[in-house]
């Protein structure tokens, strides 16, 4: 039981990596988004560029809405991983217990 705390501990410590690194992905992808724009209003009389820009810009937005939404699948799996883990935690209380009140 011991060894199950530890691998759940394991997994959620893996989670908030992940979370951690999807949100710096999503502010590097945020700071794309607004160099994109800032290109696509400075040059926008160039309109072979402009297309070019549209093309970067929609995968961009395409790139943050993959990551918004891993982030969020990830932050669901690690409350479950949460979870489980208060839970295991509370039975391991009720066991010492109920060990105590048996000596």
């Amino acid at each position: 039981m011991v060894n199950g705390i530890l691998n759940l501990q394991k997994k959620l410590e893996q989670l908030e990596t992940l979370v951690d690194t999807l949100i710096e992905d999503k502010k590097g992808l945020l700071t794309d988004l607004e160099q994109i724009d800032k290109e696509s209003g400075s040059e926008s009389k160039a309109s072979g560029q402009n297309d070019v820009l549209v093309k970067n810009l929609e995968e961009a937005r395409r790139r943050l809405a993959e990551s918004e939404a891993t982030n969020q699948r990830l932050l669901r799996e690690k409350n479950l991983v949460r979870d489980r883990l208060t839970s295991v935690r509370n039975r391991l209380d009720q066991i010492e217990g109920k060990l105590l009140e048996n000596r």
